[in-house]
């Protein structure tokens, strides 16, 4: 009489197989054993795991509750059973599981590996980490272990304990990219950027696909100010992966600190045909319109924006920038408020607000909310400058001069400071320092408009209408649409007897801008000099329209009035 088939050879086989990735035959080899023997522990386990491999979660459950019917205390099963309800998500079941198979066996330390994982899964990295240390002290030399337990660290913003794993995982396998990748993600969080380029680019060595690597590195080059290598990172990673919209939108970021405006809004827009519900993205197109001076633009992605996210109280800020630059003020100060609603230490909020104030005349409101920024902030140097703009127009020029005086303090480089203290100062009759402080932001910024007409102006009144005359043509130059420079170099012009030329600024200015009465003025009292005096009647007589106070045109007006015959 033959003996029956032992299920060993089948069993021994289907291992074989599973070596080999031969997982379907390797299987037809365990379901063999199992029918030799229905009993066979270490079949229906192997078989479990082998199901799991082909994502055949329900089969693989099946033979874990086969096992445990059989053996109760299968840490094996519960172990599978575990590793199933991991792999479709169940992980508060994968916990359960893994618990259970480390009651029964605590020596193992792909237990505790995966039971780590799941709680990294639902958030829970205390427990995580136990577990990861308790995998490690089983099997110092379980790397991934290292890597993931420096993973969770990284969720735990605990960076210098991170960069202490992945310096470990490398260590172990010199060949792990992500754990390079990933300590370089942690020396960007530390600040460390030379040291994440060099882990990024050991990892791109390693894999010279890594799109993410790319990313990264761009990002440590732009944190270093190197915006022309960030770029080609970025490039690289998009020609990797075109779809990739998140590095067109970094690229947008590097392109916009690099001051290319238009180029950023270029990529910005590419980012957002890939994925239209990125407010962050229509938050940064924003600003690259707000610097482009599209402000109408730049109000429409600020909006797109809040719809994404109403509470991202950064976009309502801005937009109450843009409508400053729009001159709808109350919408300024309604965006900038709700702002600070959302967040009452949003220091940008109360400047901008405090900026709508000013440009609506209420000084006092002004200088209280840029007070607010700067004990939030007490290095805003913009919040100064603002603060000072109040006072000076409140006629209170030495406080004035103390926040410009502090802004320059804290910004050595603050041209527009310079330009407003120079303003301040020549407003107290001090010409020689507003010179020195426009000269000052000149030097800082060759083509400042401003402050090439406010040096103007204090040369106008020191007599030096030369250097005024040629300081309004910079200004021109710089800006045709200057009003005022063409009423400066009229008034200098007036006074040097160039009536002519004093007339055709002064009509300049007037086509420019038409409400200013000491226009209109000042080209009459040319026209007098030349001896039209219909015309400077004229002007009179439309200065005082405007503003029937100016007693010195009333007083011009009578003198030739009283020349003519009745």
């Amino acid at each position: 009489e033959r003996r029956p088939d032992s299920p060993r050879p089948h069993h021994t086989r289907g291992l074989a197989l599973v070596l080999a990735e031969r997982i379907p035959e390797a299987i037809q080899e365990f379901t063999r054993a199992l029918e030799l023997d229905p009993t066979c522990e270490e079949a229906l386990v192997n078989r479990a795991a082998a199901y799991r491999a082909r994502n055949e979660i329900d089969h693989c459950l099946e033979d874990c509750e086969s096992v445990l019917k059989l053996n109760p205390n299968s840490d094996e099963a519960f172990y599978h059973q575990g590793l199933a309800h991991k792999t479709v998500g169940d992980y508060p079941s994968a916990i359960e599981n893994f618990s259970k198979a480390i009651e029964i066996n605590d020596k193992v330390d792909s237990r505790y590996y995966h039971r780590a994982l799941a709680y990294f899964q639902l958030g829970d990295y205390e427990s995580s980490v136990v577990d990861f240390s308790s995998c490690i002290a089983r099997n110092p030399n379980n790397e991934m272990a290292y890597h993931n337990r420096g993973c969770t660290f990284i969720e735990m913003k605990d960076f210098p304990r991170c960069i202490e794993d992945f310096t470990k995982a490398v260590q172990l396998n010199p060949f792990n990219v992500k754990a390079f990748y990933n300590r370089g993600f942690a020396y960007i969080e530390l600040g460390e950027y030379d040291l994440a380029v060099q882990d990024c680019t050991r990892a791109l060595e390693l894999n010279p696909s890594y799109e993410m690597a790319y990313s990264n590195r761009a990002l440590a080059h732009k944190c270093l100010g190197r915006f022309d290598q960030c770029i080609a990172d970025y490039t690289e990673a998009i020609r990797l992966n075109p779809k990739y919209d998140t590095a067109y939108t970094d690229r947008g970021n590097a392109y916009l600190a690099k001051g290319d405006f238009a180029a950023a809004v270029t990529d910005y827009s590419k980012a957002l045909e890939l994925n239209s519900r990125s407010d962050y993205t229509f938050y940064n197109r924003g600003l690259a319109y707000c610097n482009l001076g599209q402000y109408e633009l730049c109000v429409r992605d600020y909006t797109a924006a809040i719809r994404l996210n109403p509470a991202n109280d950064m976009a309502y800020t801005n937009r109450g920038l843009a409508y400053n630059n729009l001159k709808q003020y109350d919408l300024a100060i309604a965006d900038c408020t709700k702002a600070i609603e959302l967040n009452p230490r949003d220091d940008a909020a109360f400047n901008n607000r405090g900026i709508a104030y000013k440009n609506k005349g209420d000084y006092d409101r002004c200088i209280v909310d840029c007070t607010q920024a700067i004990e939030i902030n007490p290095i805003y140097d913009k919040a100064y400058n603002n603060r000072g703009l109040a006072y000076k127009n409140k006629g209170e020029f030495d406080l004035a001069i103390l926040d410009y005086t502090r802004a320059i303090e804290i910004n050595p480089s603050y041209d527009v400071a310079y330009d407003n203290r120079g303003v301040a100062y020549c407003s107290k009759g001090d010409y020689g320092a507003c010179v020195r402080d426009c000269t000052k932001a000149l030097q800082l910024n060759p083509n400042y408009d401003n402050a090439y007409h406010n040096r103007a102006v204090a040369y106008n009144n020191i007599g030096e209408y030369d250097r005024c005359i040629a300081d309004c043509d910079m200004a021109i130059t710089l800006n045709p649409s200057f009003d005022k420079a063409y009423f400066n170099r009229g008034f200098a012009r007036n006074c040097k007897g160039e009536y002519d030329l004093a007339i055709a600024d002064f009509s300049t200015s007037i086509q420019l801008n038409p409400t200013h009465a000491m226009v209109f003025f000042s080209r009459g009292f040319a026209y007098e000099m030349k001896g039209d005096l219909d015309s400077a009647a004229a002007d009179y007589i439309r200065t005082l329209e405007m503003d029937p106070g100016f007693e010195q045109a009333r007083q011009q007006l009578e003198a030739i009035r009283r020349t003519r015959p009745s």
